[in-house]
């Protein structure tokens, strides 16, 4: 709804309850009809619109952000009104829109996907008590979350095959059994200054290969066997694991002198259990990033839009 269509519905709403209190004054007390408990950006939220969800469902469509545990239902269902409200807002800025059409025709393919009828419709909604009317609105809001996460969300997410792969290595807690890694090493055999010296020339640019000509202690092989990062000792796998190939490590202290060691390669190994599980592991990715990148452009929106809470 545009700005000027919230401030129409903010007007229309409190002449509403002034009349009602007009008409019942005299001998009768006044009766609260309804009341605002939000608004968000001139668009007024009710508080029928809140008991409607906390006694009929569903109390969170979209999300309750900036929820936590001890947010009451209350406050999480106004916090889902809110967040909806956000989202009516942004798709109207981008000329997204869910018309009338769209939304019968999506009740009617699914309740072909059912085996449904119109008169089955009308049952069913006799039976809970709701009107068409209602039916029609959830499947309209549903829609907008739909057209929602298409069209703000979901191209703001980018899944790799290897991003899958590293989550599943994650939560397998598999990395070291399943990552190999190539190393060649300069060791400097006592002098810690020179070795801290050294690098600093290679973060300034000095080319590793060049390093070991000028400054390698042959007593060791510069180039090391692949190896397995479960493999590796303790202090080395710490420095190792999170670099990239073609990164080094600080000077580390053996029981030789001061080592540097530069990643040649870095390989990881698939498995059955990977391959098997990929499809659902991607998804279980796909979701969790869904949700991060809502929870962003919703801290963004209620920072940009003016939101009033009422007593």
């Amino acid at each position: 709804m545009a700005r000027s269509g919230n401030a129409c519905r903010a007007l229309i709403y409190t002449l509403f309850v002034v009349v009602s209190v007009i008409n019942m004054t005299g001998h009768a007390q006044p009766v609260l009809v309804d009341k605002i408990v939000a608004v968000v950006d001139d668009y007024p939220l009710l508080h029928s619109e809140v008991e409607d969800k906390l006694s009929a469902g569903p109390l969170v469509i979209l999300t309750d952000f900036p929820a936590d545990n001890m947010t009451s239902r209350r406050r999480r269902a106004i916090n889902d009104l809110i967040n909806l409200q956000l989202v009516r807002e942004a798709l109207a800025e981008h000329d997204v829109e869910v018309s009338d059409r769209q939304v019968e025709r999506r009740i009617d393919d699914f309740l072909a996907s059912r085996n449904l009828n119109r008169a089955d419709l009308k049952d069913f909604l006799q039976a809970q008590g709701k009107s068409y009317r209602q039916y029609q609105q959830d499947f309209r809001t549903q829609m907008m979350v739909d057209l929602f996460y298409r069209s703000l969300i979901v191209p703001q997410i980018k899944i790799t095959t290897a991003d899958v792969y590293t989550y599943y290595l994650k939560k397998s807690g598999r990395t070291g059994d399943l990552t190999t890694v190539d190393l060649r090493q300069i060791l400097i055999s006592t002098d810690k200054q020179q070795a801290d010296q050294l690098y600093r020339q290679l973060q300034q640019g000095l080319a590793f290969g060049k390093a070991i000509e000028r400054y390698h202690d042959s007593r060791v092989t510069s180039d090391m066997p692949k190896i397995l990062l479960k493999d590796l000792a303790p202090e080395l796998r710490v420095e190792v694991e999170s670099l990239d190939v073609g990164s080094f490590s600080k000077p580390i202290k053996t029981a030789l002198g001061y080592h540097l060691f530069q990643v040649v390669a870095k390989q990881q190994h698939t498995d059955e259990k990977f391959l098997a599980g990929k499809d659902q592991l991607e998804l279980e990715l796909k979701n969790q990033e869904l949700a991060r990148q809502t929870r962003l452009w919703l801290a963004k929106r209620h920072q940009q839009i003016n939101i009033t809470l009422t007593p």
